[in-house]
């Protein structure tokens, strides 16, 4: 009678265990479908984007999507095209069919992208300020928008020492100049009623030499704003 009781007893505390291993499987289970596709979408509509973001990289076709506001400026999408790359804004939507529609292709796109191009992308030092390098995948030839103050300071008064040089008056309003890494540089903005005068200064900073933007041990391009006065 006793060894029929003991029987019953571990015949329970099993079924317990089964119980409470299902549960934690299947709890498991949906998590691995809550990260891998947004939105509760179908397993066989994101795989139908996997494939086609392979089919694309294996014809050479690389895409990279920007989503929010970042430093993608009109510039950056000519730089990308060297490497057959487009590059695509997504806007700020993030709760339609095409934002899941392309989280699903994008998974598979960047994995291809920074295995064909390992020595291209730029990677940040983790501490550094990333929010601007986090929304895609950034390539070293990129233009950045500087952040860095010391940097930014510097350049601030080699702008305004070059306009003093020129004779022009300092006044209200900014202008954007294009910094490259070897401290070269080119006028992106600079807004003036006078036209000799937006020549002259654009042949000045053609001829100037700015301080380039270094992070950690790379040396990157940035678009610089600058007070003209």
């Amino acid at each position: 009678m006793q060894r029929a009781v003991n029987l019953s007893n571990m015949k329970q505390r099993l079924n317990i265990i089964l119980l409470l291993v299902w549960m934690m499987t299947s709890a498991l289970h949906s998590q691995d479908r809550g990260t891998s596709i947004p939105g509760g979408w179908s397993d066989s509509l994101c795989n139908a984007m996997k494939k086609k973001a392979i089919s694309d990289g294996n014809s050479g076709k690389y895409y990279l999507f920007h989503q929010g506001i970042d430093s993608s400026w009109p510039i950056n999408s000519v730089i990308l095209e060297k490497y057959n790359i487009e590059l695509e804004d997504r806007g700020d939507i993030q709760n339609d069919d095409s934002y899941y529609n392309n989280w699903c292709y994008k998974k598979i796109m960047d994995s291809i992208i920074r295995d064909k191009f390992p020595k291209e992308i730029f990677h940040p030092e983790a501490s550094i300020h990333q929010s601007e390098f986090n929304d895609r995948i950034h390539f070293k030839d990129e233009f950045f928008f500087l952040t860095d103050s010391t940097t930014r300071e510097i350049n601030k008064k080699l702008f305004v020492n070059m306009l003093k040089g020129l004779g022009i008056k300092p006044k209200a309003g900014h202008a954007f100049i294009y910094i490259y890494k070897s401290g070269k540089a080119e006028v992106m903005t600079y807004n003036s009623d006078n036209d000799d005068e937006i020549e002259l200064v654009k042949e000045r900073i053609s001829n100037t030499t700015f301080s380039p933007w270094i992070i950690g041990h790379d040396t990157i391009n940035a678009i610089v704003m600058v007070p003209r006065k």
